[in-house]
């Protein structure tokens, strides 16, 4: 028997989830193309630079917010569903359950896996209710705002039942996007200062100042300038594409690995 971690409907879920977070990207970087541009002015001495962001039509902010929400809540039903077909699968026909008692445990505290464990750990065998204890986010060193399975739970709290995680975009740091030259023979890298800030991406702004001991000259872009999607949760900062390139992976092994070390009965 595969494991139920492959199956169809869950590989599905994160098939659904993938589809949406390219979506988003796309639609984020249409935007940008289409409806944004970068413009440099410079102070009359040539030491200044100011890099703003000019804005034709708002972003569709709610759009996106919403389609991140789908992407997440596809993630965290995949750990539901399955756990629901694994329960369904291996409990012993004795055994009646108890369906509305039936979710995956994403826990901050020992009590609250306890809790959990009162409810459901009954269809469980104890090797599974121990590769779930050992993946719960209060028993990993990290900080729980690094926890990528206690993230898609609270996110996923927050976007059905509050309001959306509402995106936004910032600058990228560094130098690496300016080009210019330079005449003065004492120039060095400690003879620029840069001061970046994030910038509403409905209305523009001022985005980047660089500071300059000596007159830059040709002051450019190469390239443009990266505006990089990120998602703010209780104070914390949330870059978009790296957030979800390690959520989506990183909740199919987890499911792998919890099956694995929870079936000692040869289901795998």
């Amino acid at each position: 028997m595969t494991l139920i971690a492959d199956d169809p409907i869950i590989v599905a879920k994160f098939t659904r989830a993938a589809k949406h977070g390219i979506e988003l990207r796309e639609n984020i970087s249409k935007w940008v193309k289409e409806d944004t541009e970068l413009i440099i002015d410079q102070s009359d001495d040539l030491r200044i630079g100011r890099l703003r962001l000019a804005v034709s039509s708002p972003p569709r902010v709610a759009d996106w917010s919403v389609i991140l929400g789908d992407t997440i809540h596809n993630l965290r039903s995949a750990l539901d569903i399955w756990m629901y077909k694994y329960i369904v699968s291996t409990c012993p026909d004795e055994l009646e359950v108890e369906h509305k008692n039936i979710y995956f445990p994403v826990c901050d505290t020992g009590k609250a896996f306890t809790s959990w464990k009162n409810r459901t750990g009954s269809y469980l065998s104890g090797d599974m209710i121990t590769a779930l204890l050992e993946v719960q986010p209060y028993k990993l060193d990290a900080p729980l705002a690094q926890s990528a399975m206690w993230l898609i739970h609270q996110f996923d709290i927050a976007d059905k039942h509050r309001e959306p995680l509402v995106m936004d975009l910032a600058s990228q740091d560094g130098l690496s996007p300016f080009t210019f030259t330079t005449e003065h023979p004492e120039f060095t890298e400690d003879s620029i200062r840069i001061r970046a800030s994030s910038v509403s991406i409905s209305e523009g702004g001022l985005m980047v100042i660089i500071e300059s001991d000596y007159p830059l000259y040709k002051l450019t872009l190469s390239g443009g300038l990266n505006l990089i999607p990120y998602f703010k949760f209780e104070d914390n900062s949330y870059q978009m594409v790296h957030t979800l390139t390690q959520f989506m992976p990183g909740v199919q092994q987890l499911l792998r690995r919890v099956e694995e070390l929870g079936t000692s009965t040869g289901l795998g």
